[in-house]
């Protein structure tokens, strides 16, 4: 079983599917660890969505500038 998965992994496919996994997976922890969003600051589902939203978008700003995160 496990010779057959790591055979697997060396197909082009695979890496193509893990790529974009782990760029979300580093997206999400991300926002988890470096921006806390594991709490919300506000009450209410609209007011944590807002709260989401323009942390996603400061993300954006910070990713687009090409300066390191600050944190």
């Amino acid at each position: 079983m496990q010779v057959r998965v790591r055979a697997e992994q060396q197909t082009p496919g695979w890496q193509a599917r893990y790529a974009v996994r782990s760029g979300v997976e580093d997206t999400v922890n991300e926002f988890a660890h470096g921006h806390g969003m594991r709490r919300y600051r506000y009450r209410g589902q609209p007011k944590a969505h807002l709260q989401h939203v323009f942390t996603a978008i400061a993300v954006n700003i910070e990713r687009l500038s090409g300066l390191p995160p600050t944190g």
